[in-house]
């Protein structure tokens, strides 16, 4: 075994080891309400303050719980990272999508109508419809999932285990379920 001397490692010409603080910086992320979106509420702001990894929020009519999954789908996307909505319905869907595409928009660097939004800070939102089984998610990695009325997907466990989970791995993700209340079922379950 030879060590060699710190000189070897050493850059050329005595330069420095440090990077100079004139290069170009990462700009800074917008503040989500400058794109838009509403500060949460009180009722909003203890469901994220009372969060873990995995997530189960039974709301009410009208506490705003899709537009507090629009944020939080906002927030990992401006960071960078890959995001999935999930509704049990192609029309709940694309209207997720139109109102990320109109608050995001000047961010979008890419665009698959109703499915996709690809944005200038590398992260990305997928939205899917779970109709006709919902298996369209397989395969890839998010850092969160966020699944709206998920009282109203049939198989929501089966879902949960064979497709939803496996996306989370890559990235240690997190996962919000999100629904109004709805007895029986999985969802009561989770």
């Amino acid at each position: 075994h030879t060590t060699l001397p710190y000189s070897f490692y050493a850059p050329p010409d005595g330069a420095s080891r440090v990077k100079s603080s004139s290069r170009p910086s990462r700009p800074s992320r917008p503040s989500l309400e400058s794109l838009g979106f509403d500060s949460p509420h009180a009722a909003q702001q203890q469901i994220l303050e009372e969060a873990g990894r995995f997530n189960v929020a039974v709301c009410g009519r009208r506490l705003g719980k899709t537009e507090l999954l629009k944020r939080l789908l906002a927030q990992p996307a401006l960071d960078g990272y890959p995001v999935a909505y999930m509704s049990p319905l192609y029309t709940m869907a694309t209207d997720v999508y139109s109102s990320l595409e109109e608050r995001l928009g000047k961010l979008v660097t890419r665009r698959t109508y109703g499915h996709m939004l690809r944005l200038s800070t590398g992260g990305s939102i997928d939205i899917w419809s779970m109709e006709n089984g919902g298996d369209r998610a397989r395969g890839r990695k998010y850092r969160r999932v966020c699944i709206d009325e998920a009282a109203l997907v049939p198989g929501l466990r089966g879902y949960w285990e064979r497709v939803v989970r496996p996306t989370l791995t890559d990235y240690s993700g997190d996962a919000w379920f999100a629904s109004t209340p709805r007895r029986g079922g999985p969802f009561e379950e989770f």
